[in-house]
């Protein structure tokens, strides 16, 4: 099987919870297993959204003042 979208798996000897699928249509379940294998290929550019990237550019400032902050308390003696 080749997915349609990009999906988290893995095989199931490797990490059983991210390899079992179940496959459903219609509301019902038609089909059930685990994964033997995984191909990994690279991530593609993938969109990312408007939120995410204000989260990331967020959690690089605070990373950022969170390590210029130490670095004053290293040289001033404080703990």
């Amino acid at each position: 099987m080749v997915p349609s979208k990009p999906m988290c798996v893995e095989a199931f000897t490797d990490y059983p919870p991210l390899g079992r699928f179940a496959v459903r249509d219609m509301r019902q379940t038609v089909a059930v297993g685990v994964i033997k294998a995984v191909e990994k290929t690279t991530g593609g550019t993938g969109k990312v959204t408007k939120s995410a990237a204000k989260a990331g550019l967020m959690y690089s400032l605070l990373r950022r003042n969170d390590h210029v902050g130490m670095s004053t308390r290293l040289l001033s003696g404080s703990t």
